[in-house]
């Protein structure tokens, strides 16, 4: 790797903040942290073994999530209905405006 990419690499991750996810948070994030996901949403899939999606897995069509600091310019509240046993506000990236 050169060392312009490598300058460039280790900048963007000192700047990064996001923690993906392989399962939901046990305990309560600090304050000024949250969880969002991307914008595949949780929806009726016949393939999907699971009955009730709003209990979809992560990973399962693409579905990622992550903690992060709380960020009014990336993320928005989600209603999506995933998880509200454990999470009762979670955020989505937002939309682009069109």
């Amino acid at each position: 790797m050169s060392p312009d990419r490598t300058a460039t690499t280790d900048l963007h991750r000192s700047r990064s903040t996001k923690r993906y996810l392989s399962g939901l948070p046990r305990r309560s994030l600090p304050e000024g942290r949250v969880v969002a996901h991307n914008r595949v949403r949780p929806h009726l899939d016949p393939t999907c073994p699971f009955r009730d999606m709003s209990q979809m897995p992560l990973g399962w069509n693409g579905f990622r999530a992550w903690e992060d600091d709380a960020d009014d310019e990336h993320y928005e509240p989600c209603d999506c209905g995933w998880r509200t046993d454990r999470l009762p506000v979670h955020y989505r990236v937002k939309r682009p405006v069109s």
